[in-house]
């Protein structure tokens, strides 16, 4: 019997024991990941992040995301591994950003990026991600 009729025989027994629905869940999670960096070298609270699949620089409503924390470090959940790999991060400072060490507000949006499978967003690698 090949693998693959294991991991198929596998998963039609976990898919009796419930909907369709609860399979593709399943799915879903075995192939899911999380994403974790940092906005800058400064602590920046509360940007946006973004895995920018469709490279448009703008969130949208399909694309996961998450806020940084007073360290500026980020974790976005329950992204695809394929999704990680190909999706550049995007990076939202706008008025409900502060800078920690400063108190700064930004009253201008800024974004920051960076190329696929990266972990860190500083103007260095917005700069490189323009280029590619």
């Amino acid at each position: 019997m090949s693998k693959v009729s294991v991991v198929l025989g596998c998963l039609l027994i976990v898919g009796c024991n419930g909907d369709d629905n609860d399979l593709s869940s399943k799915i879903y999670q075995l192939n899911s990941t999380s994403v974790s960096g940092k906005v800058t070298n400064d602590a920046i609270y509360n940007a946006k992040v973004w895995l920018d699949c469709n490279k448009n620089f703008e969130h949208d409503d399909v694309e996961h995301w998450a806020f940084t924390n007073e360290t500026s470090s980020f974790t976005i959940d329950n992204v695809q591994k394929q999704e990680k790999l190909t999706c550049p991060l995007v990076a939202l400072l706008d008025e409900n950003t502060t800078d920690v060490n400063t108190g700064y507000r930004f009253e201008n949006s800024i974004l920051l990026s960076s190329i696929e499978n990266k972990k860190m967003l500083t103007p260095l690698t917005t700069f490189v991600h323009t280029l590619v």
